[in-house]
């Protein structure tokens, strides 16, 4: 059983409203509408794509030929490798630290890198917010394929969602056996009993689904996103995998050129035996073979008289397969901005500079720093629903606090840290104030390096004033004066 089908069951659930049954049943038309293209992309990514044999140059018997192409896979991935989550940063540090815990107690570093390959695959993927119990966020991502959701234009946010929270064996069948219905006022956890579906409200005051989407290249038409694996990277790799099962036959006749003997007694028949018969001057399959691997092959004089004439083919060439595909990885570069070397296409003897290869990746970068802006909004919507969790407050409350939120990311350009590190530096001494500020070690450092950083800046900043207050005595104190002043720094530090 599908999501459709438990969800139109579902829809029958003890405790619904009738409002609610009908949203059940439109989110499970939705995602029932969805499936085919979601299936088939997720075909794609995993390398099961089997496109359609053409029926021209491939023998019969070779159309079933396994050949797989990872394309779209490596498409996705070189994305999802440049979006990478470090954590939630806030100039309040209440915040900070509130954050930093739903953060790690959700482990969403590891969840999101989840969640943008799905997202990338399927073209959006779901985050859901709730209270795990005393005012604790909990966090879960869900893909495409185990979740629905509408979009409300006039908001310009999701409407309502539906996703599936747990499954179970169900008579030999792996079937939803829970569903969680989103709306602005409430979460309803559908649950699948012996005796038919029954529904919990839970009624909440965010005013808001607690649902937000990750989107991929959306559109005012298509604000839920679309797929990374275009109809173009589909296409192309259904050429590239007819190119490689073609190249791989032609391979086979590459290996054993063909041989030839004019001249012969009598033909080889199909059916002859292994070994030749007395007396027959013709030529077994067996020797054929040995002929064909270079072992030594006697052949006697024909019934005229004349010695047979021994010639071979010239041995097809594989380049024009190469260039073929070739072509097919430089189009698909084109398409998704991966460079021909990541396609297993090097079209360069000699090692690129090092300028060339961030040009090459330029396209690439652009498109994970547009990803990640996206994201990072979305992000930041989950991080409010979080601190509303905690403070027991609303999603409207918490937006409405002036204090800054943003979703921070490694830099998709992924500099290498020498390089990183002498830009910082010629910053702070451009703006020697900017030494004091923490963006250089969010920058340089992951986030839990930069708490580090920050305990051991203060606990160096407060040594520094027990030292100053210790050494340095203003003129004319006297030795009880140094004493207290030294006292007095102590305790601050403290």
């Amino acid at each position: 059983m599908d999501l459709s089908q438990a969800a139109k069951q579902a829809s029958k659930a003890r405790g619904l409203t009738a409002a609610e049954s009908s949203l059940v049943g439109d989110l499970a038309q939705l995602w029932s509408d969805r499936k085919p293209n979601n299936d088939r992309r997720t075909r794609y990514y995993l390398g099961h794509a089997n496109p359609e044999d053409l029926g021209i140059s491939v023998p019969p018997k070779f159309r079933n030929l396994r050949q797989a192409v990872d394309w779209p896979a490596i498409a996705v991935r070189a994305l999802a490798d440049r979006s990478v989550l470090d954590g939630f940063s806030s100039d309040d540090e209440a915040t900070r630290d509130a954050l930093r815990r739903a953060f790690t107690a959700n482990d969403m570093r590891r969840a999101y890198r989840r969640a943008v390959i799905s997202e990338l695959v399927h073209g959006c993927a779901f985050c859901c917010v709730t209270d795990a119990g005393g005012g604790v966020p909990k966090v879960r991502f869900y893909p495409a394929t185990a979740a629905a959701a509408t979009w409300d234009m006039a908001s310009d946010a999701l409407g309502a969602g539906l996703v599936v929270v747990d499954q179970a064996k169900v008579a030999g069948t792996v079937s939803p056996v829970r569903l969680d219905l989103y709306t602005a006022g409430s979460v309803v956890a559908l649950r699948c009993t012996g005796s038919g579906w029954s529904a919990e409200r839970m009624e909440h005051g965010m005013g808001r689904p607690l649902m937000e989407a990750l989107v991929h290249d959306a559109t005012l038409e298509r604000p839920l996103g679309r797929s990374r694996i275009t109809r173009t990277v589909m296409d192309l790799t259904d050429d590239a995998i007819r190119a490689s099962r073609r190249a791989e036959i032609a391979a086979e006749f590459a290996t054993l050129p063909q041989k030839y003997l004019i001249g012969l007694s009598e033909a080889v028949d199909d059916g002859a035996a292994d070994e030749e018969a007395p007396g027959s001057d013709g030529m077994t399959r067996g020797q054929l073979w040995d002929a064909a691997m270079g072992a030594m092959l006697t052949v006697g004089l024909n019934e005229e008289g004349d010695k047979p004439t021994f010639g071979q083919l010239a041995q097809p060439s594989m380049q024009p397969h190469t260039d073929y595909m070739r072509s097919l990885a430089a189009r698909l570069a084109g398409e998704t901005g991966v460079p021909l070397s990541c396609l297993g296409v090097y079209t360069d003897a000699n090692p690129q500079s090092y300028e060339a290869m961030r040009a090459t990746l330029e396209p690439l970068v652009i498109e994970a720093r547009n990803l990640n802006d996206s994201n990072g909004r979305a992000l930041r919507d989950v991080a409010l629903m979080c601190l509303a969790v905690e403070h027991g407050s609303t999603y409207a409350d918490e937006a409405a606090d002036p204090r800054t939120l943003e979703a921070e990311f490694h830099d998709p350009s992924t500099p290498s840290v020498v390089s990183e590190a002498d830009a910082w530096a010629k910053f702070v001494a451009a703006f020697p104030w900017m030494a004091d500020s923490d963006v250089p070690l969010e920058r340089l450092f992951r986030s839990e390096d930069v708490r580090r950083l920050r305990n051991d800046r203060k606990a160096a900043r407060s040594a520094e004033t027990v030292r100053a207050a210790s050494l340095v005595p203003a003129a004319g104190a006297t030795i009880a004066d140094a004493a207290a002043a030294l006292g007095a720094a102590e305790g601050a530090a403290l």
